[in-house]
């Protein structure tokens, strides 16, 4: 039986007499009104501040587009009529995933439809799910009137509104990700989705892209992620699919130019280089192009603040793959760029910068203790610049080595008390021996890192055994002060030449080692005690040892050390070779460029047709000084020189006075 409301009077449902003429008024739910009624149109933006309640954040409560003035602009260009997916490569903490949430919470009040949220796992998919979507829909009260009441219809998996599903779903599910009509498709870090979804299935992201088909015209595909390679999905879908790329150009306090912020404008005390001390203290500043005047961190946010998404395009070489950026030639702002043009794929680049949460001081000490830490200057552009890893081509040119001459003549080691210990490393082959002699400079910390600077002594070819003796304990080394430096310690290489006749050499001479390279190892080096000469039961005198070293860990170390730019603690310094083609270092110049690194496979190869050994040569090297642990030698003081010696120096220094003054 119903209730039915007659001429203002109530009556059950079957009493009515025949024949009765009567009005009734039937009253619909809230929700279902709020649905069917044309309301007026509001930018998503608006809205958003209007209704959304933030509950997991360290700003919590009402939505402020002050806070993160970007993200409105792209939930604007995001529900542009024509607009059909969005591609925002982003850093960390920008707040892209409560964006995505605002989107679907504006999709549930104004535009419904079928929803799927994608993340890399499930454990992250159930995550986001309670802590995140739920409480954001159940705490902002005009989206909160959609909820059936039932609390079975909220779960980890699904949330059941009247009007609509949103479905949560994992990249290594195909399951999850087939069979559902979707509407709005939001696409979580898709950088961290496996290659295929299955051993039968295709890619994650097409397989969840397929579902957007029954909605032609109507349907939104958001997809964010932080960078990893050039080959990663986000930053493939940014150079490839999106028409126009926003960049957000801040506008100055100072003169009102605006402009995006880039990285190389963000400045610190010239001779500063510990990354504690900059972050700490706050010591970075923006320094606009446009008219040199600073900004700290509460600038910065004004700047933000009254910014905009100017429209941009990526150029992409495609033999070199080397990429570029240009600005819009009308220089419109990207909403007015995608209406004018009907763009339906828009891209967007945040850079860590541009957030408050992020401090400008942060970004430089994550910046400085990158430098010589190839995975930390990876990590460095992925998460704070948001641009890819490029991989790594034969771009270290020969030129580049050539550079970093001193004026030190050959075999003269750098005086002035700057060197802690002379090392070697021998490449071994069948008819001979390369070799390399080092001087490995007293440590000095750079970022809170012990590091030490390297100079070339000598580096040439011999035949014999006898000739390799010669160059390592025949010879004398000395500085132009004439202060003597043995060579203390040398690794020779025996992984693939005269394996035999190398370690009965390492037996009978103290301060040389065999070593074996090998690409992954747990540790950087480690012992093994040789006992025999391979494929013998013959002992070798004096119990050697061989050391096994982490070829990639030392070729990386190496890596890094050769592009430090001169001046900078813990470089390489070779001596004066000469100038243009004579330059006596032009061959080992080319074999310092002869190895590249495959960041597929993470390993070290050689480039086609060009000789390696100085290279390896420098590989031992480094690691002799790291097995005489020079990193943590102390420098002794420096000793006041004894009068006669003072005048003895001055003497030599200016022999036409004998050191007496001649005046004053």
């Amino acid at each position: 039986m119903r209730k039915l409301k007659i001429n203002g009077k109530r009556y059950l449902d079957g009493l009515i007499e025949p024949g009765t003429t009567c009005t009734v008024n039937f009253q619909w739910p809230k929700p279902a009104i709020s649905v069917m009624r044309k309301r007026k149109r509001v930018r998503p933006s608006i809205w958003t501040e209007q209704h959304r309640v933030v509950t997991m954040s360290s700003i919590p409560g009402q939505w402020r587009n002050d806070v993160a003035p970007y993200l409105a602009g792209i939930i604007d260009v995001a529900f542009v009529k024509k607009t059909r997916k969005v591609i925002v490569c982003k850093a960390p903490q920008t707040g892209m995933t409560e964006c995505g949430i605002n989107a679907v919470c504006y999709a549930i009040d104004r535009a419904p439809g079928p929803t799927l949220f994608v993340f890399p796992d499930r454990d992250m998919a159930r995550e986001n799910a309670m802590d995140r979507i739920a409480p954001a829909i159940k705490e902002s009260p005009i989206v909160a009137e959609y909820l059936t009441g039932d609390a079975d219809d909220v779960s980890a998996n699904r949330i059941n509104l009247i009007h609509m599903p949103i479905y949560m779903a994992w990249a290594h599910s195909a399951s999850k990700l087939a069979n559902k009509p979707i509407m709005y498709l939001v696409l979580d870090e898709v950088d961290k989705y496996p290659a295929t979804s299955g051993k039968k299935e295709t890619s994650p992201i097409l397989l969840a892209e397929a579902r957007v088909t029954t909605y032609p015209d109507d349907h939104k595909v958001f997809m964010f992620s932080s960078p990893t390679t050039e080959d990663g999905n986000v930053w493939r879908a940014m150079t490839e699919e999106a028409q126009v790329v926003g960049r957000y150009e801040a506008r100055c306090i100072h003169c009102r130019h605006e402009a995006p912020m880039e990285i190389e404008d963000i400045k610190i005390p010239e001779n500063e280089r510990d990354p504690g001390k900059v972050k700490s203290e706050l010591l970075a500043r923006y320094v606009c192009k446009h008219c040199g005047g600073e900004w700290n961190d509460q600038e910065r946010n004004r700047a933000v603040l009254g910014g905009k998404w100017v429209a941009w395009h990526i150029d992409v070489d495609p033999d070199t793959g080397e990429w570029e950026w240009s600005r819009d030639e009308l220089g419109r702002e990207l909403r007015r760029y995608v209406l004018d043009e009907g763009v339906e794929k828009v891209g967007f680049h945040l850079p860590s910068w541009l957030s408050r949460f992020v401090s400008m001081s942060t970004v430089m000490a994550s910046f400085l203790t990158a430098q010589g830490d190839k995975t930390t200057l990876k990590d460095f552009n992925n998460k704070h610049c948001a641009v890819p890893w490029r991989h790594m081509v034969a771009d270290r040119p020969d030129e580049a080595i050539l550079s970093l001459q001193d004026d030190r003549p050959r075999s003269l080691v750098p005086g002035g008390g700057k060197v802690a210990a002379l090392v070697a490393g021998i490449d071994t082959q069948d008819n001979g021996f390369y070799y390399t002699i080092w001087a490995v400079g007293w440590a000095v910390s750079s970022g809170g890192v012990p590091t030490s600077d390297f100079w070339l002594v000598r580096e040439g070819f011999v035949l014999t055994f006898e000739d390799l003796s010669q160059v390592l304990w025949g010879t004398t080394y000395r500085d132009a002060s004439g202060v003597q430096y043995p060579v203390q310690l040398t690794l020779q290489d025996s992984g693939g030449h005269r394996t035999g006749d190398v370690y009965m050499f390492c037996a009978g001479n103290p301060g040389i080692m065999a070593a074996k390279g090998e690409r992954t190892m747990a540790q950087r080096y480690s012992f093994t005690d040789l006992e025999f000469l391979p494929g013998t039961r013959k002992r070798l005198p004096g119990a050697p040892k061989l050391v096994r070293i982490n070829t990639t860990l030392y070729k990386d170390a190496l890596d890094a050390k050769l592009r430090i730019v001169p001046g900078d603690p813990g470089g390489v310094h070779l001596y004066n070779g000469g100038d243009g083609k004579q330059n006596s270092l032009a061959d080992f110049a080319a074999q310092m460029c002869a190895e590249v690194k495959d960041e597929q496979t993470g390993y070290w190869a050689q480039v086609a047709s060009r000789a390696n050994h100085y290279w390896d040569c420098a590989v031992l090297a480094l690691c002799a000084a790291d097995v005489l642990r020079v990193s943590s030698w102390q420098k002794p003081p420096e000793r006041k020189q004894a009068p006669a010696a003072r005048k003895e120096q001055k003497k030599a220094e200016n022999p036409y006075t004998g050191g007496r003054k001649l005046w004053g």
